[in-house]
């Protein structure tokens, strides 16, 4: 079978979109002549980046650099937050921990076994190029997750060094957030019955126990301490943490300059939890833009990914949506995308973006099963068959989106065989 030319349609787009701009004819993020919101303040000069994934563009002619227009440009970066999960969305905690049988303890962590290391040098990769597609669509990339600090960081430094540079050069554009910070323990009736009787233990050992015995009251009381601090902490609703470390972050990206109004938030992870807190966060938004900023329109791009995906699905998925990213932010209106128990993604992905063509293409099945549903042998995966098949998805995808993007289909999603 012969290859497809593969072609890097995000730079393509961008640098056909800029000559379209200056000749007057399409405009990437928009051509409305009014702004939505009613912006007046200027917006602070600062460089843009590309929805290529490049680290440095140019504006282009369309971005005129006014609040006043900012909201026909709601597709720029500078408009544009993205929050992204870290397990098995970016990172193959499944895999690694469940599959390899890798210890999920940081202090237990020794040298990769080779076999690992050769495996996880695509995955790499593949995450380096989605992060910095991320970072190119948006200003503000959020990794947001439920895991205790420094996980996101632990894994970068032992499994993925390469992605060093990308996570500490830029805090401003791409930063880690854990939303366990956000949540603060509650205690209840028997905590503070616990508490006050441990108090009162501790000034009777004092009281009485002292002078020659004051070392062993000071360990006791230490040992009571020691105890109280690590006791296990009540669970925390994770749903709540991700909202509210969300809406910390939206409040804050989108206070650039007075009178900025919420454009353009995109969501991807592999659990309910973010689904369901970008759903939250922007409904709840949306009842006070009624109030307080009435020609406000945010836009939601919420993408539900395959849970638990094995390696070299993740490693796919990477790179898939290393090239859909852009065209979900330049998409105007909300995308509400779950592929996690759908074996069609691209059959999700033509009907939110009203790209028809995007449904003829298919994902090798191998590459969509869940690890707990793989019981082929590992040859199996690492099959010419499967692989070519993959080559030639990745192949393929660029050209629609190109082409799309150059002419919009004119038949609906319900045409397309």
């Amino acid at each position: 079978m012969s290859r497809l030319p593969t072609i890097p349609s995000c730079e393509s787009v961008h640098l056909l979109a800029v000559e379209k701009n200056q000749k007057g004819f399409l405009s990437p993020v928009g051509t409305d002549d009014e702004s939505e919101d009613g912006e007046t303040e200027t917006e602070p000069g600062r460089p843009y980046r590309s929805g290529s994934g490049s680290w440095h563009r140019q504006l282009s002619p369309c971005s005129v650099r006014s609040a006043a227009s900012s909201g026909r440009l709601y597709a720029e970066p500078a408009q544009t937050l993205i929050f992204l999960d870290w397990d098995d969305t970016i990172f193959p905690c499944t895999e690694i921990f469940q599959k390899r049988h890798y210890s999920r303890k940081t202090r237990e962590w020794t040298q990769l076994p080779v076999e690992l290391e050769e495996d996880l040098s695509e995955w790499r990769d593949a995450a380096a190029e989605f992060l910095r597609a991320a970072c190119g669509v948006s200003d503000r990339c959020v990794i947001v997750t439920n895991s205790k600090p420094p996980w996101v960081m632990a894994c970068v430094e032992h499994f993925a060094p390469n992605l060093k540079p990308i996570l500490q050069d830029r805090p401003q554009n791409l930063s880690i957030v854990y939303g366990s910070e956000f949540m603060k323990p509650k205690k209840n009736a028997s905590d503070l019955c616990s508490e006050k009787a441990e108090n009162l233990i501790i000034k009777f050992l004092q009281s009485s126990l002292g002078g020659c015995f004051s070392d062993f009251t000071a360990k006791v009381v230490e040992s009571m301490q020691a105890m109280r601090r690590h006791a296990p902490r009540p669970p925390f609703d994770l749903t709540e943490a991700k909202l509210k470390a969300m809406t910390s972050e939206a409040e804050n990206f989108y206070s650039q300059y007075q009178g900025q109004t919420w454009k353009n938030i995109i969501s991807l992870g592999d659990m309910a939890y973010e689904y369901e807190a970008v759903k939250t966060l922007t409904a709840t938004r949306g009842v006070f833009a009624q109030l307080a900023a009435p020609r406000e329109r945010l836009r939601t791009k919420s993408v539900v990914l395959l849970p638990s995906p094995s390696l070299h699905g993740l490693t796919l998925q990477l790179r898939i949506w290393s090239q859909v990213l852009p065209s979900i932010a330049r998409f105007d209106g909300d995308v509400d995308i779950d592929v996690s128990q759908n074996f069609a993604p691209f059959q999700e992905l033509a009907r939110a973006l009203q790209l028809p063509t995007l449904a003829k293409l298919q994902v090798p099945q191998v590459y969509l099963q869940p690890i707990s549903q793989q019981f082929f042998d590992e040859d199996f995966m690492n099959e010419e068959g499967s692989q070519s098949a993959a080559n030639e998805l990745l192949d393929q995808l660029p050209i629609l989106l190109h082409d799309s993007f150059i002419c919009p289909p004119k038949e609906g999603f319900q045409h397309v065989a």
